[in-house]
């Protein structure tokens, strides 16, 4: 279970889809564990064997930060993770 507000992922969801609508989503980290505080950050990876163009990446990143979200959003690309780090978070994760 991802511990943010339907209206909440609503807007992430939005946002991701306006600019990688192909792209499988996962979120990880204390939202999932449930080992979060009010405004911790919600971690997503994108799963991509090929790199997201960074303008494209900077557009969600903005368009994140701008939006009414109490909580700031991490956004990763799989392919830019080191394998320790992916295999933690394929230990715990849910499809966002």
């Amino acid at each position: 279970m991802i511990h943010i507000k339907p209206e909440h992922k609503n807007i992430i969801r939005d946002i991701l889809i306006n600019h990688i609508p192909n792209y499988e989503i996962w979120a990880f980290g204390s939202r999932v564990t449930g080992n979060m505080k009010e405004y911790s950050d919600l971690d997503l990876a994108i799963i991509s064997k090929d790199s997201i163009p960074s303008k494209t990446l900077a557009l969600i990143r903005y368009e994140l930060s701008e939006s009414n979200l109490p909580f700031k959003v991490d956004i990763l690309e799989w392919n830019s993770l080191s394998e320790n780090f992916r295999a933690i978070i394929e230990e715990n994760h849910e499809i966002f």
